[in-house]
């Protein structure tokens, strides 16, 4: 039997860091009940979210900390993506500076929750299990 991936996931700020960040997040979400769609639309949301923080929180700076979080309860999981780096766009300024992925986080996921922190940023991704299953 493959051992579930851990809870967490350190990243840096590297756009080639993308691929490990959409594998981990697959192997949680399928483990966790998730059709094939879902998995890639979980992977999708992951791909662009590292890639704000890279692009946005970190102005491109390679090297800076990124941490991923997977939680799985009984009707939802949920996604935290943590960067130490600048505040987050919002959704209209994102989309005037031709970007349009929060939008598209937006429409793949059930909730989400910005957290502008003293030193940095926490995204709170929240999907709800397929089929309500628990």
């Amino acid at each position: 039997m493959t051992e579930p991936p851990p809870e967490t996931l350190a990243l840096t700020s590297e756009l080639d860091r993308l691929g490990e960040a959409r594998a981990w997040v697959a192997a949680h979400a399928a483990a966790a009940g998730f059709d094939d769609r879902s998995v890639l639309d979980l992977e999708l949301v992951v791909t662009e979210a590292v890639s704000n923080v890279v692009r946005h929180a970190y102005g491109g700076e390679a090297g800076r900390p990124i941490e991923l979080g997977f939680a799985s309860g009984e009707s939802e999981v949920r996604i935290r993506l943590r960067d130490w780096g600048g505040p987050f766009l919002d959704g209209r300024r994102a989309r005037d500076d031709g970007g349009y992925g929060l939008g598209l986080i937006d429409d793949l996921v059930d909730a989400v929750e910005r957290t502008a922190l003293d030193d940095g940023n926490v995204l709170e991704l929240t999907k709800r299990r397929p089929g309500g299953r628990p």
